[in-house]
């Protein structure tokens, strides 16, 4: 991001000194063109240089956004992350960053209140939408003052028109076609063209200088937008993974409610499974049981097998001995 920056910013720089080399270099044009219509000439090259000031203004200004920016990193990120004493290095000032604006302020509030940072996908995109309109704010501004001059060079050539058209008639009024004025006559010609040639100063002068200027602060506006672009496309990639680790978590924790509501089903089940077979088994013992004793002669037969002896007393009493 850093590097993106500065060579952004290195693009500006080559800009505006092709254009100083240019204008040493024509010096003498250039000097003439201004003197064509001095007041609306140094307008627009006036025009210019605020509207490039505020080009490199915006520009520099990112080197605050992006402090603020590796700040939030190191707040935000762990604590193995961060570093073991603060107080080692000198600490770098920044001021509250303006092209962050609300998401900046927003997340350090939240850091604030419970060291941590919940963002959803929706307030991602909006924070974006917000840094988006503000470099779309700053591109206006820009492109604003392109048209500006643009317009200002074209007011110049409609002057220069103007001037020439009323020129040449207060000439061709003036002229004397008796042809008795000879010598004099044609003095007065040459005299009356000053006035349509330098019309058409005024008008190439203003034309080129607008056009110029337009073109060149056309640049510096694409160079400065995609500087703003890096800065705005490291915080969309920084928020997009704190995004997606906080949907990670939180997934991960919805997984191991639901799992742990599976395996309570499942051993609530497992209980139920062992109580209605044990039911099962009380009942069928119970049943065998009672068919069992509904059966002529069951109890007869199951206690002649447990005690034959008893059953058979009555009848040894009555057999007599063999020996009497």
């Amino acid at each position: 991001m850093e590097k993106k920056i500065r060579s952004e910013l290195m693009r500006m720089t080559a800009i505006m000194v092709v254009l100083v080399g240019l204008g040493i270099y024509a010096h003498e044009f250039v000097i003439a063109g201004i003197q064509a219509k001095m007041a609306l000439n140094l307008s627009i090259f006036a025009t210019f240089g605020l509207a490039a000031w505020l080009a490199f203004s915006h520009v520099f200004a990112l080197k605050n956004e992006v402090l603020a920016l590796n700040a939030l990193k190191v707040d935000y990120g762990t604590r193995s992350r961060r570093p073991l004493d603060p107080y080692k290095q000198p600490a770098i000032i920044f001021q509250e960053p303006e092209l962050l604006g609300q998401g900046y302020r927003m997340i350090t509030e939240e850091l604030g209140k419970q060291d941590s940072l919940h963002l959803s996908n929706a307030t991602v995109q909006v924070l974006l939408h917000d840094v988006d309109q503000r470099i779309g704010d700053r591109k206006s501004t820009i492109m604003y003052f392109s048209g500006l001059m643009v317009f200002l060079g074209l007011l110049g050539a409609f002057m220069g028109l103007m001037k020439t058209v009323h020129s040449v008639g207060d000439l061709i009024g003036s002229m004397d076609v008796s042809g008795a004025g000879g010598t004099d006559s044609f003095g007065k010609l040459i005299e009356g063209m000053k006035g349509p040639l330098n019309g058409m100063s005024v008008g190439f002068s203003s034309s080129l200088f607008g056009l110029m200027t337009s073109m060149v602060l056309g640049a510096l506006e694409r160079f400065m937008t995609s500087a703003m672009k890096a800065l705005r496309n490291e915080f969309e990639h920084w928020l997009s993974n704190i995004a997606e680790l906080e949907g990670g978590a939180e997934q991960a924790t919805g997984d191991r409610a639901e799992l742990a509501a599976v395996t309570a089903a499942l051993q609530a089940g497992s209980r139920q499974l062992a109580e209605l077979h044990d039911a099962l088994r009380r009942a069928c013992r119970t049943a065998r049981r009672s068919a069992t004793d509904a059966a002529p002669g069951g109890r007869k037969r199951r206690r002649t097998r447990a005690q034959p002896d008893r059953d058979l007393e009555p009848g040894a009493d009555a057999v007599p001995d063999g020996g009497t």
